[in-house]
């Protein structure tokens, strides 16, 4: 979709789609689930912090 030129129903009808459909709000939730059993945010930060310069990574996150 070429969001430049799409009028605004292009866009919303095809988020649309992604929030009514069964299959994807079943496997949203089940990538949900998973995520946070394995304690995903704090793995995404560690591997954010990892591929940043240490002497940003001066704030306390949890």
């Amino acid at each position: 979709m070429d969001t430049a030129d799409a009028p605004a129903e292009t866009p919303r009808a095809a988020l649309d789609v992604l929030v009514t459909d069964p299959e994807r709000v079943d496997r949203s939730k089940q990538l949900q689930a998973a995520a946070r059993a394995e304690d995903g945010t704090l793995r995404a930060v560690d591997l954010i912090e990892n591929m940043l310069d240490p002497a940003l990574c001066t704030l306390p996150f949890r």
